[in-house]
């Protein structure tokens, strides 16, 4: 038997994953403990035991041995080969917009807490095409709390609780937080409460000069329909301004208001799991 103990050590990625073949050669039984996402994803999943601290504790856990072949290989392929890192994370965040979503909600994660998610080992992670069961599955045999923040859209709504339901998970979980009325981020997003803030936002962004701004301003201010008209924008250009969303909306100088309720709610959840002040640190 060979142990070795984080052998990535002062190893940039490419000779971590020559290194692994190089162990997976040597005969007899390998035990390595890493914290390297590039060698643990180089591993059968099967083959990978996860410790984790509960209290005064140490708990260790596997992959479910029953698990059938396809869900093995489905979470090596798009999870352990792409976010391996959420192996290390104390709570992972799960959203389907690759976007908006992946580029607001760490910022205003951020305004909440006072200190960037990662600093918290919250893990927030964008699984394209709805991909959600993957991700699940293996929180759920690591014992990896999780949470999902999804848009109100039918067929959204229908994808998460048939995931829900492989994993045995209730459909009304306080872990399942999605937004109202089958509306997506940007509706969601944008009403009375915002619409000057990313009003301000847009002009500022499309303004070729301060002249040019304010007479943006007005025109937005001025239209007919302005929050059909700032969705449509947002929508439109999702890469452009999904940061933005979030930088504006976390500007606002009334705190309570920084945070949208759906938005909060999946934050207070987290808190409350992870035992996290508002502000950041432990509320202990």
């Amino acid at each position: 038997m060979l142990a070795l103990e984080e052998p990535e050590s002062h190893l940039h990625p490419q000779a971590q994953r020559a290194l692994f073949v190089q162990i997976e050669a040597i005969p007899g039984q390998r035990i390595v403990s890493t914290h390297s996402p590039i060698i643990a994803s180089q591993a059968k999943i099967l083959q990978l035991r996860h410790f984790s601290k509960n209290g005064a504790c140490t708990e260790v856990t596997q992959l479910d041995p029953g698990l059938s072949a396809h869900h093995s290989i489905r979470i090596e392929r798009m999870v352990l080969n792409t976010r391996g890192d959420l192996l290390y994370a104390r709570a992972i965040v799960l959203y389907e917009g690759e976007q908006t979503e992946d580029q607001a909600l760490p910022i205003f994660a951020e305004d909440y807490w006072g200190i960037h998610p990662n600093a918290l080992g919250i893990t927030m992670i964008a699984v394209s095409g709805r991909n959600y069961l993957p991700f699940l599955l293996l929180a759920k045999n690591f014992k990896i709390p999780w949470f999902i923040f999804s848009d109100g859209e039918e067929d959204t709504i229908r994808i998460v609780n048939s995931c829900l339901e492989a994993i045995s998970e209730p459909k009304d979980s306080h872990r399942f937080q999605k937004l109202p009325d089958g509306k997506n981020f940007e509706k969601y997003i944008v009403n009375d409460i915002y619409k000057d803030a990313l009003i301000d936002m847009i002009a500022e962004v499309n303004a070729k000069n301060e002249g040019h701004k304010k007479a943006l301003q007005k025109d937005w201010q001025n239209k007919s329909d302005p929050i059909n008209a700032i969705v449509l924008e947002l929508e439109s250009g999702k890469t452009r301004y999904g940061r933005l969303i979030a930088k504006a909306i976390t500007s606002i100088p009334q705190k309570e208001l920084r945070s949208p309720p759906i938005i909060k709610k999946l934050f207070e959840y987290i808190s409350e799991e992870l035992n996290i002040a508002e502000h950041g640190g432990d509320a202990s």
